[in-house]
């Protein structure tokens, strides 16, 4: 027979269970129900009488059936009525095959019209007696058996005994267990015998057939349930761990294999993290096992009291439950929440950030400049919500106030989060809706998903930055219907720019049917209520083709008209519409200057960047360098970063500006560090490369860097004698790898000043004593950007340096990382570790001096881009 040859050849899952039901009688009789039986002392069991190409004998004491012919396999089938996919017992009695290579066996569960779609076993002396069963013939071999020649009775009749308990099989030949397997779902109530060969069919012989109903009882006790948190309490904080623990006994008479556990938390949309199945591999009866998991509580409002529910299940059967109610204690209360005044209302100390607040998020009026000015303010009156607010804007960007920067939102936000956090546990909305801005910072999922429910429930309240929040979300995500419904909560809150957005929703038809006349409605009653933006968006609206009120004409009237106003946001429009031109519009150079310029006149640092690359490139023919570097300086100056880029450019090639290396570097890498792509080469300087000393007995002279008092680095020459430079030709190849591979640069421009604030913009090499005398009580920030290789040990490394053992004796200060950014105020201090970013307020009079924390740097390669901010007090 091909199907179970092939069997023997090749297997795809082996499943050996020596460790399960290994005793032929491991269940007493009283466990056992016969269902069906025949002795075939005569056929009352209607089995088949005749096939095709062979004969059938139902004789006294046995089934014989006989071919002796090369072919096809030979199969009698008959309809048991028996469930075959429960717990059972085949035992049959069978006479072994008559020739070495020949194989008997028996199928069940399969059916008479497809003998593939079965389970079968089956024995013999073919390859040294091999037994092995599988599924759907060919395709899944399960297992290809063991060689038990031993077992077998070659010469009269054999038992064999098939077991199904569960998940597995258990086959056993004379009353030894052979094998076991995993029990494939059966397709039917049919059985039938076997006969295979590679010859000759042999006689097959069927003595016995008994089949029982197996009774076995099945069942785990869960005990001993632990839940200890951290502090070994039963009282779970928000983000604190806990391990939840249990014992697992098997309580019944069943060898169970694997057991799998599931696990619930109550209430369901309780965010905590845990591995929400587990399995434990296998247990005897009587055995017990240990099953633990850790669960993380990541959401920031819980509920006073939660249930945990372990499910034990074997397979699909449950197996056993066991629940426990812990003790939970928020971040922030689940009730009791309260909303801020409005600005009109709130206490002194709140008004510059509530007024902020509304000023970004048109709550009453939008006007992004003055939300920086009033923020800024707040943050010096030392309001915490207020800078972590501007952490927001900057991690978040706000047009016209703040470009992105989350790295320095993140320093701002770790330095105010405690006391939010305070604040937030007291049910202050304001401060539970910024903890959900700090939770989605995170990198952690589960905080992500509980930042999502605290803003939620913060929108639902009716706080109205959140409701915002939910609206562009949800537009962001295509999710209108339900952005509709925050739309016309924030209608109701007063929110302007929720008329403007209204105005879009039925332009397009976003979660509303389009209507063109409310659309419009919505847009010039915005307009009319004092948002500025709404200007732009109506202009939008009658630019849009498929607007029955499509007209050029109107889209430009209504931006003349929000500029003649001082609509900064109009001006940049109209100059971005004659810029490129548009249907209907021809693109015109001094048109678009001019609405740029009105732009940058007004404060908008877009405008002055746009202003000032047409005065750099120019209008008509006709260039400005000083005025074009003078806006463009300015929008640098507020943060743009496509013009800190500009600007670095023009400071490398000298186009309007006196050619500087160091203000090159300083402006292209804050305008990288704040994610322009644009001019990220940076110069090295405008010297030559130290020229390469490697040239065996030749007479060109040596190359060294001497440094001066200063901490600067000069080149000093010499030249040795030819018998020198032979015998030293041979140290050339160390020498040649200590030359440094680079321009040495270590200098300090001012970049700079603004009333009581300076800024200073340095690049270093190695070291480098400034010329900066700073002043007790001066508040100084150091910011440095960029990578140094510190050489094939350390690597390339930021400023923050490598904390290496091994590398302590090629630092200037062995205690702090190696290569990181370090410096002291006088010679006669010592060394401060500053890192990328570092703040301090000068102790002492005396001159700043900086440095890369390494003595050993002629092969180092790369700089440090340092900005050094000092504010008077």
């Amino acid at each position: 027979m091909k199907r179970f040859l092939i069997l023997f050849c090749f297997s795809f899952l082996v499943a050996v269970t020596g460790r399960t039901q290994t005793n032929y009688n491991d269940y007493p009789d009283s466990k056992r129900k016969l269902v069906f039986a025949d002795d075939f002392s005569d056929n009352h069991n209607n089995w088949p009488s005749d096939m095709a190409n062979s004969s059938v004998k139902v004789g006294k004491g046995k089934y014989k059936r006989s071919y002796h012919a090369k072919g096809d396999d030979k199969q009698a089938w008959i309809t048991t009525g028996q469930d075959f996919s429960g717990d059972f017992e085949i035992y049959v009695r069978m006479d072994a095959p008559d020739e070495s290579d020949q194989m008997v066996g028996i199928y069940w569960g399969g059916t008479t019209k497809s003998a593939h779609g079965c389970l079968y076993f089956g024995f013999g002396t073919g390859g040294g007696g091999e037994y092995g069963y599988n599924k759907n013939g060919y395709s899944e071999s399960v297992n290809r058996g063991t060689r038990q020649r031993d077992l077998l009775n070659s010469l009269g009749s054999n038992e064999v005994l098939i077991r199904r308990v569960g998940a597995y099989y258990y086959f056993f030949l004379n009353k030894k267990y052979l094998f076991g397997g995993i029990a494939y779902e059966v397709m039917d109530s049919e059985i039938s015998f076997f006969a295979s060969w590679r010859r000759n069919l042999p006689n097959l012989v069927v003595r016995d057939l008994q089949i029982y109903q197996l009774q076995l009882d099945k069942k785990v006790a869960l005990t001993n349930f632990q839940f200890k948190d951290a502090d070994g309490d039963t009282m779970l904080r928000t983000f604190e761990k806990a391990e939840v623990s249990c014992d697992i006994t098997n309580k019944g008479e069943v060898y169970l294999e694997k057991i799998y556990f599931k696990v619930q938390v109550y209430p369901e949309d309780l965010d905590i993290d845990y591995k929400k199945t587990a399995v434990i591999d296998g247990l005897k009866p009587g055995e017990t096992g240990n099953y633990k998991l850790t669960i993380r509580a990541t959401n920031a409002t819980m509920p006073a009291d939660c249930k945990l529910v372990i499910k034990a299940l074997w397979h699909d059967q449950p197996m056993g439950e066991h629940q426990v109610t812990f003790r939970t204690e928020g971040l922030i209360p689940a009730k009791t929440w309260t909303l801020p005044p409005s600005a009109a209302s709130a206490p002194a100390a709140d008004k510059n950030r509530l007024q902020a607040i509304d000023c970004a998020l048109s709550t009453t009026s939008y006007n992004p400049a003055r939300c920086r000015e009033l923020l800024d303010a707040a943050v010096l009156q030392h309001d915490s919500f207020a800078l972590m607010w501007r952490s927001f804007f900057r991690y978040n960007g706000l047009d016209g106030a703040y470009e992105p920067d989350k790295e320095l939102a993140i320093e701002e936000m770790k330095a105010t989060g405690n006391s939010v956090f305070h604040e937030a546990k007291k049910g202050n909305v304001e401060a539970i809706y910024l903890t959900s801005y700090f939770l989605q910072t995170s990198s952690w999922d589960s905080d992500k998903q509980a930042a999502n429910n605290l803003a939620r429930r913060t929108a639902e309240m009716g706080y109205a930055p959140a409701v915002m929040a939910m609206v562009t979300n949800l537009y962001k995500n295509e999710q209108y219907a339900e952005a509709v419904n925050y739309l016309r909560k924030a209608e109701q809150l007063g929110i302007l720019k929720a008329l403007a957005l209204s105005g879009i929703f039925y332009q397009k038809g976003y979660g509303v049917s389009k209507d063109h006349a409310k659309s419009l409605q919505y847009f010039q009653s915005a307009i009319e209520k004092g948002d500025a933006e709404a200007h732009v968006l109506l202009s939008k609206y009658y630019l849009d083709a498929e607007n029955p009120a499509y007209s050029t004409f109107q889209a430009i009237s209504v931006l003349n008209k929000a500029a003649s106003k001082g609509n900064a946001k109009a001006m940049l429009e109209m100059g971005r519409l004659y810029e490129y031109g548009y249907q209907g519009i021809e693109a015109n150079d001094r048109n678009a200057f001019e609405a740029y310029l009105k732009a940058a006149q007004a404060g908008n640092a877009q405008g002055m960047l746009h202003a000032g690359a047409y005065l750099l490139y120019g209008i008509d023919g006709k260039t400005d360098m000083p005025q074009g570097v003078s806006w463009i300086t300015k929008a640098a100056e507020r943060d743009n970063a496509m013009a800190m880029s500009l600007l670095g450019m023009l400071y490398q090639t000298g186009q309007g500006v006196d050619q500087n290396a160091i203000k090159a570097r300083y402006w292209l890498a804050q305008g990288e560090a704040k994610g322009s792509k644009f001019g990220n080469k940076k110069p090295k300087h405008q010297a030559e490369y130290l020229i390469d000393a490697w040239y065996n007995m030749d007479w060109s002279p040596d190359y060294w860097l001497v440094e001066d008092r200063f901490g600067n680095q000069r080149i000093e020459t010499t030249t040795a004698n030819p018998i020198e430079r032979g015998l030293g030709s041979l140290f050339d190849v160390w020498l040649n790898s200590r030359k440094q591979k680079q321009q040495t640069i270590n200098a300090m421009e001012l970049v700079r000043r603004q009333d009581k604030k300076r800024v200073y913009a340095a690049t270093i090499t190695s070291k480098l004593k400034t010329d900066l005398f700073l002043k007790k009580g001066q508040l100084v920030n150091l910011q440095a950007l960029g990578n140094i290789t510190l050489g094939m040990l350390a690597g390339t490394r930021s400023a923050e340096g490598i904390d290496d053992s091994y590398l302590r004796s090629y630092s200037i200060v062995p205690d702090l990382p190696h290569g990181a950014f370090i410096y002291r105020i006088g010679t006669g201090n010592l060394w401060t570790m500053a890192g990328k970013k570092h703040e301090f307020t000068v102790p002492e009079d005396g001159v700043l001096e900086i440095a890369v924390n390494d003595v050993d740097w002629v092969n180092n390669e790369g700089y440090f881009d340092v900005k050094i901010e000092v504010v008077d007090p």
